[in-house]
């Protein structure tokens, strides 16, 4: 059942409209991933083995831009099924044209600019 849902997922993201070369929706802006809560930033398997059928090779939580398009369809696909065990992960959405990082207190982050926050 749950090969199944993945496979729904897939399909659903590689014959979406408003898709580009690679078969992953276009953003407006640019979108971030981020652990919105205390614990820190991890996938669930269920988001590794999604993200590994749609081209990407994640290894560990620091090898992923959190701006990876795959890692951002597989946040939005699976919503809270994407979680690692403390993660809670939310997606930011900023202008493309800004410099950014991701800031973090006791696992909690955020995207700033000099000027700016997002949270």
């Amino acid at each position: 059942m749950e090969t199944e849902k993945l496979e729904n997922v897939v399909r659903s993201v590689m014959t979406s409209n408003d898709t580009n070369k690679s078969g992953l929706k276009e953003a407006t802006g640019r979108k971030i991933v981020i652990n919105s809560g205390h614990g820190g930033f991890g996938l669930s398997k269920k988001a590794i083995e999604l993200a590994k059928q749609l081209g990407a090779d994640f290894n560990t939580s620091d090898d992923i831009k959190r701006d990876d398009p795959v890692l951002v369809q597989v946040v939005q696909d699976l919503g809270k099924a994407a979680n690692g065990s403390f993660a809670n992960l939310k997606i930011v959405e900023i202008p493309s044209n800004v410099k950014w990082e991701i800031q973090e207190y006791d696992g909690a982050e955020w995207v700033s600019e000099k000027d700016k926050t997002w949270r």
